[in-house]
């Protein structure tokens, strides 16, 4: 028999996302297929399921905050644990 184990990674360091004075953005995630023609997809969603593609994309992070991008942004700090399942990916 063999137990399963669930590893938790941890954040190496601090991650930023753009958002506004009172809120996040975290949850905010455009879906694919858009809801109009000229907008574009943070994830894809398969018709069929309605269950999300975990290789299709996701919320965008920074190591560091873009103030060119905009001037408010929330921090994950970094060695906090990311829950199961969740990708994380360099570009």
């Amino acid at each position: 028999m063999h137990t399963p184990i669930e590893f938790y990674l941890k954040t190496p360091v601090e991650l930023y996302r753009a958002g506004t004075p009172t809120k996040s953005n975290f949850d905010y995630i455009r879906t694919m297929p858009p809801r109009t023609g000229d907008q574009t997809y943070d994830i894809k969603i398969n018709s069929e399921t309605g269950v999300v593609d975990h290789t299709s994309g996701g919320v965008s992070l920074f190591d560091k905050p873009k103030m060119d991008f905009s001037p408010d942004w929330w921090v994950i700090p970094p060695k906090t644990e990311l829950p199961p399942g969740l990708q994380s990916q360099k570009i």
